[in-house]
């Protein structure tokens, strides 16, 4: 059970282009849920989470690669 949840996602340039809190809410390839896709191509990824047994915060990284 986590305590703590967020997920993030950025394109080439540094700009967010998806953020949720809800960790059973995934990305559909849009540009912050306006409905406008993304281009093709790859993105950073950053999982951050706290869980009720650890007070140790944990942060996940690595790319993703959008296709339609």
């Amino acid at each position: 059970m986590l305590e703590s949840y967020q997920m993030e996602i950025f394109n080439r340039w540094g700009e967010k282009v998806f953020e949720t809190d809800n960790p059973n809410r995934g990305w559909d390839g849009s540009f912050m849920n306006t409905g406008y896709f993304v281009p093709d191509g790859c993105y950073a990824l950053i999982i951050t989470y706290r869980s009720v047994l650890s007070d140790e915060k944990q942060i996940h990284k690595g790319q993703i690669t959008f296709t339609r």
